[in-house]
């Protein structure tokens, strides 16, 4: 994360992305959701980018068992 101070005042951004959301970050927010509509292995997750369907993986079993 960087920061910056002006005369005018000061701020933060986080590197890389520049507003978008992290892949790893979508891919914990479509596990939840998953969770939370009670699917546990939906059909849709084929769909989705191999890194972002490896850390959706990881998210649903962390959810699910709390590993």
């Amino acid at each position: 994360m960087n920061t910056w101070t002006t005369g005018a005042g000061s701020g933060w951004k986080v590197s890389g992305g520049e507003g978008y959301l992290h892949y790893r970050v979508w891919a914990f927010c479509l596990a939840k959701h998953s969770v939370l509509r009670g699917e546990h292995m939906p059909s849709w997750i084929n769909f989705l980018n191999s890194d972002v369907k490896k850390s959706f993986m990881k998210s649903m079993k962390y959810l699910q068992t709390g590993e």
